[in-house]
């Protein structure tokens, strides 16, 4: 009877020993450390000025007011430093004066220039809604 508790005892470490080998965390897991962003490095990031103008045949609108110089409207937004414009045009405009607005954008620096569709209402009414972001 002896023996056979021995040998219980025996068994029962060596299952015990067997098992904290298989479970136990020898080996260090795989994965990607994330270096998280400290507080001097995330006040970097900047944010963007947009404006968007809308084209309508009667002219071209910017913060829901009709905008008679474009070249002025331009330089004012140089001043305040847009970084970007969106360009939404009517259907009813003729093409080459979307070109020739892109023109008078780039000859005075804008390089991120977009273009969108405008509302059915901004293209239909006279008064327009504020766009400026």
């Amino acid at each position: 009877m002896n023996k056979i508790i021995v040998i219980l005892i025996a068994v029962a470490i060596l299952l015990t020993l067997s098992l904290l080998i298989y479970f136990a965390p020898f080996h260090k897991e795989a994965g990607v450390t994330i270096k998280e962003p400290d507080l001097e490095s995330s006040k970097k990031i900047k944010s963007f000025k947009t404006v968007t103008i809308i084209v309508k045949k009667d002219g071209i609108y910017s913060d829901g007011k009709k905008s008679e110089d474009l070249s002025h409207l331009l330089s004012s937004w140089e001043k305040e430093n847009i970084d970007s414009v969106v360009i939404q045009a009517c259907k009813d405009v003729d093409s080459g004066k979307v070109i020739e607005i892109l023109e008078q954008m780039m000859s005075f620096g804008f390089k991120n220039v977009g273009m969108q569709t405008p509302k059915r209402s901004d293209c239909d009414s006279e008064q327009l809604s504020p766009k400026t972001n």
